[in-house]
C-alpha cells in the first residue's frame, strides 16, 4: 500500500490536525467509534487495530497540556491511538530548544519516547509515500523539535517524500493575531533544517487566511477554527489522488518532480475555491471557470505576497467533484491566455492536473457552504520574497541589539548559529531575486472586463476588421474626388451610361447635357412635338442633325463672354503701345476655341450611334 504518515507538533499542528483528521473521516465515512460500512483505499490513512477500528496513522506531540486534553475531549477521543500521542514535562517557553527537548526526551520514562513512537509509525506501514508534518514556525516547541524530527525521519526513511505544513509568522503591518516576540529567531533557526531534510514545504499565513475570511465570508471575527478548516481542505484535496480514484492522478513524486526547482527552492503556498458562507449558498453558484480563476486571485491566497509582480515557477491544480475533461481543457487553455499569469524564464507553462470523483464534503459545526466541486492549487512563486525579506528585517532589527539572544544561549544553542541561518536565509532570497525579474506590476483590467483576457475580444476584432477596411475605402475614394480639377463651364460633358440597353431611357441619358437644358424660348417644331408624345428614334436622330447648326450657335453666343474672361486673364500684362499684338493674340485663341469646339462636336456625333454616321456619311455624298 502507499501510506501517508502525519506527525502534529506542538499546539498550531495539533489543532490543525484535529480538525483535518475529522474532515477525513468523514470523507471515508468513518464513524466516532472507528468502525467503517464501505469505503476505498482505506489503508492509505486509517490502520486496522485489534478490535478492528480504524485508526489515524497520526502522532501527536506537545509540551502544553491543554492541547493535548483538547484531543482526548474531543469528536476524535474513540478514534486515535494514544500509544501515539506524547506529552512533554519540560514547557520549551517559546524559545527554540532543540538540544534540551531531545533530553528531556531521553529521561522522562514513563511513556514513550519520540524516537519509539516514530519507529513504532514506520513499522506499521508497508511502503509510505508520503511524511506530513504540521507545525508553527514561529512557536518555540513547533519550531524546535520539528528540526530534531526531521533529523530522526532522514535517518529512518531517506527516499520517502517528506513534506511540511508550516504556518508562516505574519509580517509586522499585518499582524492580526498574538505571537510571541522572538518568532523572528524561531523562524530563521528553522528554515536551514527544512531546506536540507525536507522535500518541499507549504506556508500559510495567518493574515492572508484572515483576508479571506473577511471577503470571501463576510466574517467580522473568525477564530483559529475558521482557519484551521482552511488548511484541511488543501491537504485533502492534495492527497486525494492516492486515496480515490479519479480520471487523472498525481502522486507527491510527481508533485515534487513539478513543483521543486532547484535543492533549496522547496517553499509553496496553497489556494482553495469556493470558500462561500452557507446563508448564501442559495444565491451564489460559481462555475468551472470562476473557480479556477479565483485560484489565480488575491481571493484564494492563503500566504500574503504581491500577485502583481511575482512569477511562477511550477503549478499543481487538482480537482474535485463535478468537473468534466471536456469542460476542464478549455479552461485551462483560456487560463494559459491569461497576461496576469507570468512565469520565470527559461520556466515550462504547463499546469499538472489531478481530477478525482469524490465529492467534497464540509464539516456539519462549520458554516462553509458545500458545492458539487472545488478546486485547489499548489504554486511555487517568487511570491514568498515579500515573506522572507520582512522576516530578515525583523530578524535584523532584533540581533543588532542582541535582543533575548541570551536566553537562547542558555538553553545550550551558540550565538555563532543566529549568523549561520542568515546567511542561509540570505542565499534563499538571492536565488528567488533571479527569477523574480525586473518586479514591475501588471496592468489589471477590472472583472468586467476579465472576458476580454481570454479571447472574446480577440473573436470581435477579427469580424470588425473587414468592416475597417471598408470605411477607410470609401474616405480614400472621398479625398480623391475633393483633390480632382472642378470642371470648367465651356466644356461640353456628356452623361455616364450605366447600362448597355439601346432603350429611348438609356439613350436620352447618353445626350449631350447642354441640349437637354436648352431654354424654353428657343424651341423648334420638332422640340414642341417631343413634348406632347415621345418620338421614336429615327426621329430624335433626325432632330439632333437638324438642329446641330443652331445648337453651335447657341453654345458660341453663351460661351463668348465667359472666353473672354478667360482670355483676359491668360493674358499678360502689356503697354498700350502693342495693339497689334493684343488682337493678334485674341485672333488667334478664337480660332483655337473654334477648333476644340469642332472637335467636342465630332466626338459627340460618334457617341450618338452608328445610324447616325452613316446619315452623316449619305448627307455629305449628297452635298458633294
Amino acid at each position: 500500500m502507499r501510506e501517508i504518515l502525519q506527525f502534529h507538533v506542538g499546539q498550531a499542528g495539533i489543532q490543525i490536525g484535529n480538525t483535518a483528521w475529522e474532515l477525513l473521516c468523514l470523507e471515508h465515512g468513518i464513524q466516532p467509534d472507528g468502525s467503517a460500512p464501505s469505503s476505498q483505499n482505506l489503508q492509505v490513512l486509517f490502520s486496522e487495530s485489534s478490535t478492528k477500528a480504524n485508526v489515524p496513522r497520526a502522532a501527536f506531540f506537545d509540551d502544553d497540556p491543554l492541547t493535548i486534553n483538547s484531543l482526548n475531549r474531543g469528536p476524535l477521543k474513540k478514534v486515535l491511538n494514544q500509544n501515539l500521542i506524547k506529552l512533554f514535562k519540560d514547557d520549551a517557553s517559546s524559545i527554540w530548544a532543540s538540544k534540551k527537548i531531545k533530553q528531556y526526551d531521553e529521561k522522562d520514562r514513563s511513556t514513550r519516547t519520540a524516537e519509539e513512537i516514530v519507529r513504532k509509525m514506520l513499522e506499521s506501514a508497508d511502503a509510505a509515500s508520503a511524511i506530513i508534518i504540521y507545525h508553527s514556525l514561529a512557536g518555540g516547541f513547533g519550531s524546535g523539535f520539528t528540526c530534531q524530527l526531521l533529523q530522526l525521519l532522514n535517518d529512518e526513511t531517506a527516499k520517502t517524500t517528506k513534506l511540511t505544513v508550516s504556518v508562516f509568522p505574519s509580517t509586522k503591518q499585518d499582524q492580526l493575531f498574538t505571537q510571541p516576540i522572538v518568532e523572528p529567531y524561531n523562524t530563521i533557526l528553522t528554515l536551514p533544517t527544512l531546506s536540507e531534510m525536507s522535500d518541499f514545504n507549504i506556508l500559510y499565513d495567518n493574515a492572508a487566511m484572515y483576508k479571506v475570511c473577511q471577503n470571501q465570508l463576510d466574517f467580522e471575527t473568525p477564530n483559529y477554527s475558521h482557519l484551521n478548516y482552511m488548511i484541511a481542505q488543501t491537504i485533502s484535496s492534495i492527497s486525494q489522488s492516492i486515496r480515490f480514484r479519479g480520471t487523472k492522478l498525481v502522486d507527491f513524486n510527481d508533485m515534487r518532480n513539478n513543483l521543486v526547482t532547484t535543492p533549496k527552492q522547496k517553499y509553496l503556498w496553497a489556494s482553495y475555491s469556493p470558500f462561500i458562507y452557507s446563508d448564501q449558498q442559495h444565491l451564489k453558484k460559481p462555475n468551472l471557470q470562476n473557480i479556477t480563476e479565483s485560484l489565480f486571485d488575491d481571493s484564494g491566497h492563503l500566504l500574503s505576497f504581491n500577485r502583481l509582480t511575482h512569477r511562477y515557477l511550477g503549478s499543481s491544480l487538482f480537482f474535485k467533484g463535478d468537473c468534466p475533461l471536456p469542460e476542464l481543457n478549455y479552461v485551462i487553455k483560456q487560463i494559459k491566455q491569461s497576461e496576469e499569469i507570468r512565469f520565470a524564464e527559461g520556466t515550462q507553462v504547463a499546469y499538472q492536473t489531478c481530477v478525482s470523483n469524490a465529492q467534497p464534503c464540509t464539516l456539519p459545526n462549520y458554516p462553509f457552504a458545500k458545492y458539487n466541486k472545488a478546486a485547489c492549487m499548489l504554486a511555487h512563486s517568487t511570491g514568498v520574497l515579500y515573506n522572507f525579506e520582512s522576516l530578515k528585517k525583523r530578524f535584523s532589527t532584533l540581533y543588532q541589539k542582541r535582543a533575548f539572544v541570551s536566553w537562547y544561549v542558555g538553553q545550550g544553542l551558540e550565538e555563532g548559529q543566529f549568523n549561520e541561518s542568515n546567511e542561509s536565509l540570505q542565499q534563499i532570497i538571492e536565488l528567488y531575486k533571479g527569477q523574480h525579474g525586473d518586479g514591475k506590476p501588471i496592468e489589471v483590467q477590472p472583472k468586467t472586463d476579465r472576458k476580454q483576457e481570454y479571447g472574446y475580444k480577440k473573436e470581435k476584432q477579427a469580424q470588425q476588421q473587414p468592416q475597417v477596411k471598408k470605411t477607410q475605402e470609401v474616405k480614400k475614394t472621398q479625398e480623391v474626388k475633393k483633390t480632382q480639377a472642378p470642371k470648367a463651364n465651356n466644356q461640353l460633358t456628356t452623361a455616364k451610361v450605366e447600362n448597355n440597353n439601346y432603350s429611348e431611357d438609356a439613350y436620352d441619358q447618353r445626350a449631350p447635357a447642354k441640349v437637354q437644358q436648352k431654354p424654353q424660348n428657343l424651341q423648334t417644331n420638332n422640340q414642341k412635338l417631343s413634348n406632347s408624345a415621345k418620338p421614336n428614334r429615327i426621329q430624335q436622330e433626325d432632330d439632333s442633325y437638324v438642329n446641330q447648326p443652331q445648337q453651335q450657335e447657341d453654345a458660341n453666343q453663351i460661351n463668348q463672354p465667359q472666353q473672354q474672361e478667360i482670355i483676359n486673364q491668360q493674358a499678360p500684362q502689356q503697354d498700350d503701345g502693342a495693339p497689334l499684338q493684343l488682337q493678334e493674340a485674341q485672333q488667334q485663341n478664337e480660332n483655337d476655341l473654334y477648333d476644340e469646339s469642332n472637335d467636342q462636336q465630332l466626338k459627340q456625333n460618334d457617341q450618338q450611334g452608328p445610324k447616325a454616321n452613316q446619315l452623316n456619311a449619305v448627307e455629305n455624298l449628297d452635298i458633294k
